[in-house]
């Protein structure tokens, strides 16, 4: 019995070292921006890096959903959005990742918005896990200043799905879209 109880208190131990090992993702933020003066905001489809529409939709609307949930912000309506998204941005800005600051300026006089968030998915994949496979997700989202096209905030967030609780296999994260629901609200609690 004393050993069960010391094998468990060093298993609780190593847990714990490794929860302390965590560190928050580093997030960026202008020191000259007034975040206070930002009120409604309009989100861009989320860009990916391996061309994967699905993961774009899927992660893009997910976060515009948590978004407006959190009523940080008031939120610009998506569809709206996409068609004067459309308009304004050429070729080359639709198929690289970010807007040309003329264009954020532009966006934000026609969507009457004071910011624009731009998130691009880095990964979106499944990865093997000793014999398992587990969901991998990064996303890095960006708000720029509609007024100046500048960067003011940038944060990336990057999980990876299995056991929650080691060696027991409580709370496994096994599919893409319920990791993409922890990685938007994630990203939500970061937003300023």
């Amino acid at each position: 019995m004393a050993t069960f109880v010391k094998r468990t208190m060093f298993v609780c131990l190593i847990g714990l070292g490794l929860l302390a090992g965590c560190g928050s993702p580093p997030v960026f933020i202008e020191p000259e921006a007034d975040l206070d003066f930002y009120d409604r905001v309009a989100v861009t489809p989320f860009w990916v890096t391996n061309g994967d529409r699905g993961a774009s939709d899927l992660v893009s609307d997910a976060f515009v959903t948590a978004l407006m949930i959190s009523e940080k912000y008031g939120v610009e309506e998506p569809g709206l959005f996409r068609h004067m998204l459309d308009d304004v941005a050429d070729q080359t800005s639709t198929s690289n990742r970010g807007l040309k600051p003329e264009m954020v300026k532009e966006l934000g006089v026609l969507a009457k918005v004071e910011a624009i968030f731009e998130g691009t998915v880095l990964a979106y994949e499944m990865t093997r896990i000793g014999q398992n496979q587990y969901p991998l997700i990064s996303v890095e989202l960006r708000m720029i200043d509609a007024q100046t096209g500048r960067l003011v905030w940038s944060t990336t967030v990057t999980k990876k799905g299995g056991p929650g609780f080691p060696f027991f296999g409580f709370g496994e994260t096994r599919t893409l879209p319920e990791l993409a629901a922890k990685v938007v609200e994630d990203l939500v609690s970061r937003v300023p």
